[in-house]
């Protein structure tokens, strides 16, 4: 069979793969489907894990570039280190026990340099955090923000574009 025909039984059936040695097929009507599916389950396994390499291979190619834009290590991990220590800090002022955590090697001052330093790792941390929007047509332009940043496009344009999407947004919705 060829890998078309495995593609598209793969979509008509829905086939997912156990991880088990078995797979999973939804929308089987007749007996004749279900052998069809049964005497071709190695080739659909073996596309099935196919497409999972590929799909592996495209996100590490996508956070290994957006983890090299400019600042964006260093902006993550001051945020980091600052959250965790206003967490820190806080728990020591409720428990009252007068044990308090030591100081960040950054404060919130020394995160807004680095943040002036580097808008467009700023920004990419923003669309990063904002895909993951509870409101989907948010979350869905933050992602293709997201995407054409990970595509390497600049993110002059990218900015751009993503606020041009959010304007039309709020001009459909002012009145929700």
């Amino acid at each position: 069979m060829t890998e078309e025909n495995i593609r598209k039984m793969v979509e008509k059936y829905e086939i997912k793969d156990n991880r088990d040695g078995r797979i999973r097929a939804y929308h089987v009507k007749t007996d004749e489907e279900k052998k069809q599916i049964g005497e071709h389950k190695a080739e659909i396994l073996a596309y099935l894990k196919r497409e999972e390499e590929k799909k592996k291979e495209e996100y590490l190619r996508k956070t290994s570039f957006f983890e090299s834009i400019p600042g964006v290590k260093e902006i993550r991990k001051a945020r980091e280190e600052w959250r965790d220590y206003q967490f820190e800090f806080q728990r020591a002022f409720e428990r009252g026990t007068g044990r308090y955590p030591d100081s960040p090697s950054i404060d919130a001052a020394g995160i807004k340099k680095l943040e002036e330093q580097y808008p467009e790792a700023v920004f990419a941390l923003d669309m990063e955090y904002k895909k993951g929007s509870a409101n989907y047509e948010l979350a869905g332009i933050a992602e293709k923000a997201y995407n054409a940043l990970c595509n390497g496009e600049t993110w002059e344009a990218v900015k751009k574009q993503y606020d041009k999407d959010n304007d039309e947004f709020v001009l459909r919705h002012v009145w929700d």
